[in-house]
């Protein structure tokens, strides 16, 4: 098995938008995205190992005492190939924190599953025993001495262990609820053929390898708005999901506010999304500074729809 893959071999924003961060970390200041990577990619490797094996017990202490139950031997990879372990969202709690941390990966076809994490709720990071991503945070001492979440010497939290694994398509970030989510506005400006503002619009949602249901339904309604037919929408997303179509936004400033709203429409930008929205940006004359508040001021703009809809709900 290889540890990286050359598809996959970046460097993650420290910039990016990562769900719930900020709540936690004030109540947590030692927390840290990397070495909650790097947990994430020794559970990942423990996790695929089990089930090659049907043996669970090297994610003693990495994994809640529940998960084993949940392990289909029958899906063992052959082999596996990791690409990316990314910081997706947090979920704080009343019992239980939360973090969902994408992994991409490949096994004779490339993958994307979410490891879901959690930690009782109030326990605070301690990095006492040094940089070690699986040993206890308060005595060094290995997971594989920890009892259940406890640990076998200090008996104190071992932090974050693997809750559940949801595939891409069944997996669903942590601040969506049925009926509360609004797509971004459709009307952003109108200069250029729409086949090509939507072309531009369907490889930045490509730009993840994946395209999120509400950003397919953002690309059908921009579509619509500009009298686009249905099944040239098909069309155009099979095309970016090929890999078919170049990524040609044009440097009209109303396109790249398209495309911000296009990036936010599934509530996250992703990492990809962000590297070709400052392509956009470069070409319309647009400060990196200058877009990050326009994707500031976007989100804003949604959460505000998102209440007034929540409020004509009750």
């Amino acid at each position: 098995m290889k540890s990286t893959v050359p598809w996959e071999w970046r460097f993650p924003d420290p910039r990016r938008e990562v769900t719930g961060w900020a709540e936690l970390r004030e109540r947590d200041p030692e927390l840290s995205l990397t070495l909650l990577e790097d947990r994430a990619a020794v559970v990942f490797w423990r996790w695929v190992a089990a089930l090659r094996a049907k043996d669970p017990s090297g994610l003693r202490g990495l994994a809640a005492a529940e998960f084993p139950a949940s392990l289909r031997y029958d899906d063992a990879p052959p082999a596996a190939q990791l690409g990316a372990v990314e910081t997706i969202a947090f979920k704080p709690g009343q019992d239980y924190d939360e973090v969902h941390v994408q992994v991409r990966w490949e096994s004779g076809r490339r993958r994307t599953d979410y490891l879901i994490f959690q930690r009782r709720a109030g326990v605070e990071t301690k990095w006492k025993a040094g940089l070690s991503a699986t040993r206890c945070q308060a005595c060094g001492a290995p997971a594989e001495e920890a009892a259940d979440t406890v640990c076998g010497y200090c008996r104190e939290p071992v932090g974050w262990v693997l809750a559940r694994v949801a595939p891409f398509g069944e997996w669903k970030r942590p601040d969506e609820e049925a009926g509360t989510h609004v797509l971004p506005g459709t009307e952003f400006g109108d200069a250029g053929p729409a086949l090509d503002a939507l072309s531009a619009l369907a490889v930045l949602a490509f730009a993840d390898r994946a395209i999120h249901d509400r950003e397919r339904a953002y690309l059908r309604a921009v579509a619509h708005r500009r009298g686009v037919p249905e099944e040239k929408v098909d069309e155009v997303i099979e095309a970016a999901r090929k890999g078919a179509l170049e990524f040609d936004p044009g440097s009209d400033t109303g396109m790249l506010r398209g495309l911000v709203r296009a990036a936010l429409a599934d509530g996250f930008v992703e990492e990809g999304e962000r590297v070709l929205l400052s392509r956009a940006a470069l070409r319309s004359g647009v400060h990196e500074l200058e877009l990050r508040e326009m994707i500031r001021a976007e989100r804003e703009a949604m959460a505000a729809k998102g209440r007034e809809l929540v409020r004509r709900l009750r």
